[in-house]
């Protein structure tokens, strides 16, 4: 998981934004058929994208600059 620690607080919001829309972009495009997109390149750049938004979102939380659940 990527790490954000040393990224400034201001710069991990405007990230956060980025990140979430390319997750909903990558999450929300039609697979086809399942088992063939678990296989696909666009499976591991989904999961990429979702790894990259948690660990900012984990950040934020952590800093308390931002709430979760």
């Amino acid at each position: 998981m990527p790490n954000y620690s040393h990224v400034k607080t201001e710069t991990l919001l405007k990230k956060l934004d980025e990140a979430f829309s390319d997750y909903y972009r990558r999450a929300t495009r039609p697979c086809g058929d399942g088992n063939t997109f678990l296989a696909s390149p666009e499976s591991k750049a989904l999961e990429r994208a979702t790894e990259r938004y948690e660990a900012i979102c984990e950040e934020l939380v952590k800093r308390d600059a931002a709430q979760y659940g």
